[in-house]
């Protein structure tokens, strides 16, 4: 059977709830700030598959398991390669070469500490995984071929 309180819950949802609905507490359009939003949770996302791509075939031609450390690491490895490739733009200045270098210089070595930290492996395949990851998922690249 269906309780009072669940009867008169529903009801008070279906009579407010055409009222809630009819209100628009943003105005018509979008709001200033929506495009950088925008554009930033785009960039995160492709960086984000982007890097699971990358680590997952840097992982697999090392013969590593991926597991669920994956996750954990690939997010990591994002919010710290955003937050290096920002600090290469200011360094590089426009110059898409330059910019290519300085994050290159910036993502590689934390790469390398990340995964091998993470994955428990020598130092010298490491830093040919932060290699290979700050080789192709540079946003000087970008710069250069766009």
């Amino acid at each position: 059977m269906v309780s009072k309180k669940l009867l008169s819950g529903i009801l008070a949802i279906a009579i407010l709830a055409p009222q809630i609905v009819k209100a628009d507490p943003l105005p018509p359009g979008e709001s200033p700030g929506m495009m950088e939003v925008q554009m930033l949770a785009a960039v995160f996302a492709l960086n984000l598959v982007l890097n699971s791509v990358i680590l997952a075939a840097v992982l697999k031609a090392m013969r590593l398991k991926l597991g669920a450390k994956l996750i954990p690491v690939v997010l990591a490895l994002t919010l710290g390669g955003l937050l290096l490739d920002s600090i290469a733009i200011r360094v590089a200045s426009g110059n898409a070469l330059t910019l290519y270098f300085v994050s290159l210089a910036l993502i590689a070595p934390y790469a390398a500490i990340l995964v091998r930290l993470s994955y428990r492996i020598g130092s010298k395949k490491a830093i040919v995984a932060g290699i290979a990851i700050g080789l192709v998922s540079n946003p000087g690249i970008l710069a250069l071929f766009g």
